[in-house]
């Protein structure tokens, strides 16, 4: 049987110091057991990608790349069923565990994959089967000058061949991104922090989230600092993917075409210190007349930074 306990979920967007805080959390694992914290091997080893899968109604994208990463879900003959079985070892290692009073999990494409009220309803279902008796997510905003370039950054490694589009979307809405998760979870679940050194405790991800999420041992704990992760590809770089995008597929023959990964680590070992992809003329105004608005309701509501934050952004790329 599975105990009741509060469970912690940190939502990060792109290029948040997601990879960086995974490290340290794997680091800590045995600090975070000894005060009562489990973080779940099952759900994946630093980003635990299988929560939200979980929560996946259908077939796409992510349900291929995780049928390659993990080959007993790839063995199912269904969506579903691959979910029955994941749900199934995770609740095993949930009901072995029975001093733990919290859970903790990590992983960026919470925010990325669930993306509506109803992906979002299924995830809670999922946790309350999981013995979760409370919820609370901590997720980390980026301007979204920043996060249009992250995002494109992140596309052009999945396989995007398309150039930069400066032009604002939707899915770039501070506002819109988290209404799913207060609908569901209430707006008091919620933690909402500003990334960028400036709003971050001691300027770093790690410390920022181990006084908001409560857990003081891993801004504490003895572990070695990692050396820097998940770079970004410079401009070059970015191009360079784009260009094999268009010759190499992200998928051969029902698994991920390794020749692709191979060219792409390649690309990353040599072109991350170039200049950076950069926002074209124009952009910093459209983002600042097409984000004000939402930027500071969540502002007033959750104590961020973005109207701020958004505001450095343009500058900054306004004087290049």
């Amino acid at each position: 049987m599975i105990p009741p306990r509060h469970w912690v979920l940190h939502l990060g967007q792109e290029k948040t110091g997601s990879t960086a805080l995974q490290q340290q959390l794997v680091a800590c694992r045995d600090a975070l057991l000894a005060t009562g914290v489990l973080l779940p091997r099952s759900l994946g080893r630093a980003n635990q990608r299988k929560l939200p899968f979980l929560a996946l109604r259908e077939e796409c994208r992510e349900t291929r790349v995780m049928a390659c990463l993990y080959p007993e879900l790839a063995a199912q003959a269904s969506l579903a069923e691959a979910q029955r079985v994941c749900e199934q070892v995770v609740a095993a290692e949930l009901a072995a565990d029975q001093q733990s009073q919290a859970v903790l999990v990590s992983s960026e494409h919470l925010s990325s994959r669930l993306v509506d009220r109803a992906a979002v309803a299924r995830l809670a279902a999922v946790l309350q089967r999981l013995g979760a008796r409370s919820v609370q997510l901590v997720i980390y905003l980026r301007e979204q000058i920043g996060l249009a370039l992250a995002r494109h950054s992140m596309e052009v490694l999945s396989g995007r061949t398309e150039a930069f589009s400066p032009a604002p979307t939707p899915e770039l809405d501070a506002r819109r991104l988290l209404a799913p998760w207060e609908a569901v979870f209430g707006s008091g679940a919620l933690r909402v922090r500003t990334y960028g050194a400036g709003h971050l405790i001691d300027g770093d991800v790690i410390a920022d989230f181990a006084s908001t999420a409560g857990f003081p041992v891993l801004a504490t704990a003895a572990t070695p600092v990692p050396a820097r992760v998940n770079r970004s590809l410079d401009a070059d770089g970015l191009a360079l993917v784009r260009l094999i995008n268009t010759a190499m597929p992200l998928f051969v023959n029902g698994g991920v075409n390794a020749t692709r990964q191979q060219a792409i680590a390649l690309i990353g070992q040599r072109f991350c210190d170039g200049p950076p992809l950069r926002p074209p003329p124009g952009m910093a105004s459209a983002f600042l007349e097409a984000y004000q608005e939402s930027n500071a309701w969540v502002d007033r509501h959750h104590g961020t930074h973005l109207v701020e934050a958004l505001a450095a952004a343009a500058q900054r790329g306004s004087s290049h």
